[in-house]
């Protein structure tokens, strides 16, 4: 029999191994043996790692455009751009990208270390093996579980296929449901959680991780069996490839909240500045959370380091004013996701409005004044205009107002109006980014046009909303050091508050179903009211008050900008009715008035032209034609 040759590149400074496979009697120079990689530790170490590199992590480095682990300047856009938590420049409604070759790659690998493993465990502790074979239980049941979320029933491969010992036919393997396919995540989250210890190393998966991973499958799993109305069939062989029996929602529900209960006790939510009545230390509080991420929320992060792993994040999306390299102002937070937080002038409908009784601008002596009493979690997550982030106070205005107030000033423009502040008469406001105009004032004073951080309706980096990015920007990255592949601040891809939403939300819709096995509405109460007091916001008075709404906003509050929302959205099965017929997202920009110092801000339609339309197709991702084309019995989805 011919020994299998695995080519491996120890790549010292990642640990990285093992892309390819081929069958040789000899090995080659400079090529690595099963013997070498598995009777070391070392070698076994650097097999996990290159999996764990290539793992399918929605970090720093992955995008909607480009895809996972992309470490360039380029290509770069955000989740929260797709979701109407922000305007992201040149984006605009989109399905996620396949991802189903890269996943049977992987697969290839892990099957691979499971098979082979095995042979060589003589050399090690058996309670050593475990926990390797755990890791690698754990990477599998991840990769399904990121290609169930986009496709539905994937084509289950658990074995190491060797073509072209075999029959060709072999490998034209048909899709399984899409219930098996969640059960074989369940399965592989399982063979894990029994296999790992309950600690690790950083960045590597134990038991309490791999149960806060199946808690996030499961309740995805969930969701498509109680929300989803669209069925699928392979009907050659009567297999529904997406949807999933509604009878099931009760089990991934109990599955979800079963494993969430791992946790308890075993981590916590960040609270190490938090104090009673406190905002600036509850706001602190909440930065450090990503500040900080050795910390006892931080379930799984992705560690990163200059200059082996780096990112873009802060040149990218951190604010204009501070720009080094001309790649800044890429995120905006829309005025519709500061809506759901507590804190702010609010109009019936529960909007934020900037109009007093009369109909009239309030007057505000300092840009940041409308946001002063915002929760603390909402200033963690975007800078408002007037706010101070690395010592700076951040410079955001869209013009000047030029004429008298007399009595108040009026409504400039109707709040769905698409018109550009350029075209009223009381306003001068900027033409371009590089070299603002000034505006000389009553007094003689000459004052820019607009903020350095914008915004400017003309082509540029500028906010579009009077909104910057907050939640992930490294406060502790110098500012000349704020340029393409510097950063290295950590990824926290797995925390607590995510797992104790994830435990209430399948606690209450478990009540919702009829299931009176545990308390589940205190439960999921009493989750709710731990993450609204860590947040600063205002707790509910009663349980009377929990429903699903309230549950889903705090999901969407808590986890912003983590690169979630659009996968909840996705799950819950209303993304088509929240982006229905061309919707557009709602700025605020402030405007300077001439005659009296004073600020005003403005509620209206973004002047971006971007509109956004989910199209219910995109709830399940096409699989690339090239698979299709080499396997006829790959059924595409609808």
């Amino acid at each position: 029999m011919k020994n299998r040759i695995c080519i491996l590149i120890l790549t010292l400074c990642l640990g990285g191994a093992l892309p390819s496979c081929v069958d040789m009697d000899i090995a080659p120079v400079g090529i690595v043996t099963n013997e070498d990689v598995f009777t070391s530790e070392s070698g076994i170490k650097a097999y996990l790692a290159k999996m764990y590199m290539d793992a399918p992590f929605d970090d720093f480095l992955c995008s909607p455009i480009g895809g996972y682990n992309k470490t360039g300047a380029t290509s770069f856009g955000g989740w929260c751009g797709l979701t109407g938590e922000a305007i992201v420049r040149g984006q605009s409604s989109q399905s996620a990208k396949a991802w189903f070759t890269e996943g049977y790659q992987m697969l290839r690998e892990i099957n691979e270390f499971l098979e082979t493993l095995p042979k060589y465990a003589s050399n090690f502790a058996q309670s050593q093996v475990d926990a390797w074979l755990g890791e690698a239980y754990f990477l599998r049941a991840f990769v399904y579980y990121t290609m169930a979320k986009r496709h539905g029933g994937v084509i289950l491969v658990n074995e190491v296929l060797e073509y072209p010992s075999r029959d060709i036919s072999e490998f034209m393997l048909p899709r399984s449901s899409e219930e098996d396919t969640w059960d074989q995540v369940s399965s592989d989250f399982d063979k894990a959680i029994s296999l790992l210890g309950e600690t690790s190393q950083r960045g590597r998966a134990n038991k309490y991780v791999a149960a806060a991973y199946k808690a996030r499958a499961m309740i995805f799993a969930a969701s498509i069996a109680n929300f989803n109305e669209i069925s699928h069939f392979d009907t050659e062989r009567q297999i529904r490839l997406c949807g999933i029996p509604k009878e099931r929602a009760a089990d991934y529900y109990k599955q979800a909240y079963d494993a969430a209960k791992m946790l308890d006790g075993k981590y916590d939510l960040y609270m190490a500045e938090w104090k009673e009545n406190d905002k600036q230390a509850q706001y602190e509080n909440f930065l450090n959370i990503f500040q900080k991420t050795n910390n006892v929320e931080a379930i799984y992060v992705k560690e990163f380091q200059y200059p082996t792993l780096t990112h873009s994040w802060d040149c990218i999306f951190g604010p204009l004013q501070m720009r080094v390299e001309n790649v800044v102002g890429g995120i905006q937070p829309t005025l519709d996701f500061i809506d759901m937080f507590d804190g702010l002038n609010k109009d019936a409908n529960g909007k934020v409005t900037f109009m007093d009784d009369q109909g009239h601008y309030i007057l505000y002596d300092h840009l940041y004044d409308p946001f002063r009493e915002a929760e603390p979690r909402l200033r963690a997550s975007i800078l408002f205009p007037g706010d101070e982030f690395k010592g700076e106070e951040i410079q955001v205005w869209r013009g000047i107002y030029t004429q008298p107030v007399g009595d108040g000033i009026s409504k400039l423009f109707p709040e769905t109006s698409t018109a550009k502040y350029n075209t009223h008469p009381a306003l001068v406001t900027a033409t371009k980014q590089d070299a603002i105009e000034s505006y000389t004032l009553p007094d003689g004073r000459e004052m820019p046009r607009a903020g350095a951080s914008g915004s400017f309706n003309s082509a540029g980096y500028g906010t579009q909303t009077g909104f910057i990015f907050r939640k992930l920007l490294d406060v502790s990255l110098g500012e000349n050091l704020n340029i393409p592949k510097r950063s290295e601040s950590d990824w926290i891809d797995m925390r607590y508050a995510e797992v104790l939403l994830t435990k209430a939300e399948a606690a209450f819709e478990l009540s919702l179903l009829g299931k009176t096995d545990e308390n589940y509405v205190t439960e999921a109460y009493d989750v709710v009211q731990a993450i609204r007091k860590r947040a600063g916001a205002e707790l509910l008075t009663d349980q009377s008050q929990l429903t699903r709404t309230v549950i889903r906003n705090e999901i969407r509050k808590e986890l912003a900008f983590e690169n979630k929302t659009y996968w909840d959205l996705v799950r819950w099965r209303i993304y088509h009715n929240e982006q229905a017929s061309k919707r557009r997202y709602f700025a605020a920009m402030p405007f300077y008035v001439a005659e009296n110092g004073k600020w005003f801000f403005d509620r209206k339609y973004s002047e971006s032209s971007t509109t956004y339309t989910f199209n219910t197709k995109w709830y399940y991702v096409d699989i690339p034609s090239s698979e299709i084309n080499k396997n006829p019995n790959i059924v595409k989805n609808p």
